[in-house]
This record gives C-alpha cells, structure tokens and sequence, in this order.
C-alpha cells in the first residue's frame, strides 16, 4: 500500500489534469460511494490576492483515489457535480486564531492514523470508523473555522 504522504503528492501533482495553475488539495478524508470507501479531497485554486489576504474561494473540483493504489479514479467538477452546497462567489476567511498550528510531528501522527485506517479498511476491519473520526477530528483542529464545512461535506463516513 502507498502510504499517504506519497498519495497526497502525487494527488497534488496530477490534480487539474496536471496543469500549472495554482492551486492546493485538500487533506485526505474518505468517502463512500457505490458501497467501496475511497481516498477523497477536494481542490481550490487561488490568487495572489487570495494569499495576500488568506481568504479562498471554495473548491472547485474533488476527487476520488483508490484506497490502496492512491491512484485517482474520478475527478468532479464541483458545477457539474458538488459534494457542497456553499456558494461559488463567496470567499472563505482562513484568518482563524483559534486553529491549531500544526508541527511536522502532528503530521507524522495524523499520516500514520490515516495509513491505519486505510489498512483496516482493505481487511475489511469495521472497527476503523471510531479511528477515522479521531482522524477527522485531528484535521478540523489544523482548519480554519471557515474551510471545515468542506471537509465535513466530503466525508460521509
């Protein structure tokens, strides 16, 4: 199994079709669709002016990636086929005081927790919904307040 780490470069690489416009992806959270859980998360491109305020537009695109593989399997526009109901003309104030300041160490964990939990799920373990919403949890505290939404509306689990 890739281990996360590597799948998130490698989604950061090959999201927007790989092309060159600025842009971020998501942490990873999962998503089931069709009874199979997947690797999900979601996109937005920026300015900047976005960075020199901290303030993003929503995302724009999601994608799914094999659970084991890493490997993206779909890519949705989120005009054609959202996974939120936030506006598109709004920006989102990522300016929050209250969000934690992850260390390299908290990654560490929260990449191992996620590689956990994706090892259980290919053992077909059930056990692993308490972990992932410890895992859900560590990621909503490095969240600005206002970009949470996204995450809560792209997991289903």
């Amino acid at each position: 199994m890739l281990d996360i780490k590597s799948v998130v470069s490698n989604l950061n690489r090959n999201a927007l079709g790989g092309t060159k416009i600025p842009h971020a992806v998501s942490n990873s959270v999962l998503r089931q669709e069709n009874e199979k859980i997947y690797i999900a998360a979601f996109v937005y491109t920026y300015n900047r002016e976005n960075l020199q305020s901290n303030k993003m537009p929503r995302p724009t695109q999601w994608l799914l990636a094999d659970i084991e593989s890493g490997e993206i399997i779909k890519e949705y526009d989120c005009r054609s086929k959202d996974f939120s109901d936030a506006e598109f003309d709004t920006l989102y104030d990522l300016n929050d005081p209250n969000v934690k300041r992850p260390s390299r160490e908290d990654f560490v964990e929260i990449y191992t927790l996620f590689d956990d939990i994706r090892n259980e799920i290919t053992k077909n373990d059930l056990q692993m919904v308490d972990k992932y919403h410890d895992y859900l949890n560590r990621i909503l505290e490095i969240t600005p307040s206002n970009y949470q939404r996204f995450y809560k509306d792209l997991s289903n689990l």
